[in-house]
């Protein structure tokens, strides 16, 4: 039986649909499960308080802390901070940043960088310590009052960091870049 042109027409986006390969969703470069990030806030946040707790222990003079004296009440609270606040939150805004300026290009990861630093890293920073003086049991004003003190200079402390390390990686570069040039060293950077 022929199909007439109109009903080709209508017809030809199912038959692609139809016909078309099954193939299994890709995932964004660079995104993962929200599964994924909460584990890994979940292991980042009791291990930085872990390394926190070692460090004023011997700035202390006590030397190593006995696993008994370690304050794993707090510990606790970091790893419930990590998987159930950061790790969503960071998945939320990646998907967020990816939907709200597509593409991978320079220009592209550059306006979601500024945008992170602009806006997700004070509100993620507000909510970090806001959330720690809830858990210690301070009133909502001391936690205002925390929040208004240690945001700005941690931001700022956070910032010098990145640039720092961004200015590393780009002499860095340039480093391998001009070793490529010369002939005897070539080989090794190819």
């Amino acid at each position: 039986m022929a199909l007439s042109s109109a009903a080709r027409r209508i017809l030809s986006p199912l038959q692609w649909l139809r016909h078309r390969p099954r193939r299994r969703p890709r995932r964004a470069a660079g995104s993962a499960s929200a599964a994924t990030s909460a584990a890994t806030q979940g292991l980042i946040f009791p291990g930085a308080d872990l390394c926190r707790q070692a460090l004023a222990a011997e700035e202390l003079g006590g030397g190593e802390i006995a696993i008994d004296r370690w304050d794993w009440r707090t510990t606790a609270a970091f790893l419930a901070y990590g998987c159930l606040v950061q790790g969503p939150l960071l998945h939320a805004w990646g998907a967020l940043a990816r939907s709200g300026v597509p593409g991978r290009a320079a220009a592209a990861v550059a306006r979601k960088v500024l945008l992170g630093q602009l806006l997700f890293a004070p509100a993620s920073l507000a909510l970090f310590f806001g959330s720690t003086s809830a858990l210690q049991g301070r009133t909502a004003r001391e936690g205002a009052r925390e929040i208004v003190d240690k945001v700005p200079q941690s931001w700022m402390v956070r910032e010098t960091l990145r640039i720092t390390m961004i200015l590393y990686l780009i002499f860095s570069r340039s480093t391998f870049s001009i070793l490529r040039l010369l002939p005897s060293c070539g080989l090794l950077y190819r």
